[in-house]
């Protein structure tokens, strides 16, 4: 069972990490911004995987037994052509060493202990929770692992799970996490309990990873380990996360926006390939849950007002291009 959810998990995050690695301004090195870049790919796998997932549904209309072994042919083959992309532009590995995030070195010595031991027990906290409860919360059982079994067991009637007769399970929210735990349990054939905590999990401590490793990059190592230690230390956080809600992968693409344009804003010499990767994940926001409908939204809103008293009308077209170009 672990290896099917693995190989599910670990080819759109490949994918996902080299396209990052693509788009990524500054030298070319797949080393450089390592932690950063392998948190934000979690989120993006888990996008491109849902995505293809409800597009198979969507044409062939079920997953049938031999979808997994499509699936992971198509990731292959995606992914060994931007590999090779990345190898004809000269992309190279670089040392790890040199490029780790700055909070891993901040000082004061006590605060990198102080987080490592509450990193240990906000571990702790995710998986106590999810052994006492495994099926989630509420909203879980009720709506996001409700509809994944729509997708899974539903067959050609999967769309029944998006039909007014479940009204209460608010059938227009979207689909980002129903569709990759369902597709994780057409990888194994049954749909254990297993499949929605890993996703949870994942993006629990891909969220951790994006705040610390692009605070490192703003505003320097020690401000990003305080800062990991506030989100870390907020029960809701943790409990959030191990109930299966879709707020915290919501959260995660919220920050993971908002991360992009602030490199983008902060760097000497703006690259619009920021924009495009916010644009990105602004859009997986919406693909998550209604709210982040509106918050794709408000981020064109709230540029609007940073660039064009400052920079005027065409900087702000060109941003929003690249940035329409992501969505």
């Amino acid at each position: 069972m672990i290896l099917p959810i693995i190989a599910s998990i670990l080819f759109p995050s490949l994918l996902a990490f080299f396209v990052i690695c693509l788009l990524w301004p500054g030298p070319r090195f797949l080393a450089s911004d390592l932690l950063l870049k392998s948190s934000l790919a979690i989120g993006l796998g888990f996008g491109l995987a849902s995505c293809g997932f409800f597009l198979w549904l969507h044409l062939f209309g079920e997953a049938g037994s031999g979808f997994a072994a499509r699936d992971l042919m198509m990731f292959f083959i995606l992914t060994s052509v931007v590999a090779y992309i990345l190898y004809r532009k000269g992309y190279e590995m670089h040392s790890v060493i040199a490029v780790d995030p700055p909070f891993l070195r901040a000082p004061p010595r006590f605060i990198r202990v102080w987080a490592l031991l509450v990193l240990v027990t906000a571990v702790a906290a995710f998986i106590t929770f999810s052994l006492e409860r495994p099926h989630g919360g509420w909203d879980a059982w009720a709506v996001w692992n409700l509809r994944a079994r729509f997708l899974f067991r539903g067959g050609e009637h999967w769309t029944d799970g998006l039909s007014f007769g479940v009204i209460w399970s608010h059938p227009d929210y979207p689909l980002l996490i129903p569709a990759n735990v369902a597709r994780i349990w057409s990888y194994i054939g049954i749909d254990t309990t297993v499949a929605p905590i890993a996703v949870s999990l994942l993006f629990t401590f891909a969220t951790i990873g994006v705040l610390g490793s692009s605070l490192s990059r703003l505003r320097g190592g020690t401000l990003a380990l305080l800062a990991i230690l506030i989100l870390m230390g907020t029960p809701g956080f943790i409990s959030h996360a191990a109930s299966q809600y879709a707020d915290v992968p919501l959260s995660f693409f919220f920050l993971a926006t908002l991360a992009l344009l602030a490199l983008h804003d902060t760097s000497g010499d703006p690259d619009p390939r920021h924009l495009i990767l916010a644009g990105a994940f602004a859009a997986l926001a919406s693909w998550t849950k209604n709210e982040g409908i509106m918050f794709v939204v408000v981020v064109v809103i709230v540029r609007a007002f940073v660039v064009l008293p400052f920079r005027g009308v065409r900087p702000f077209i060109r941003q929003m291009v690249s940035f329409t170009a992501g969505l």
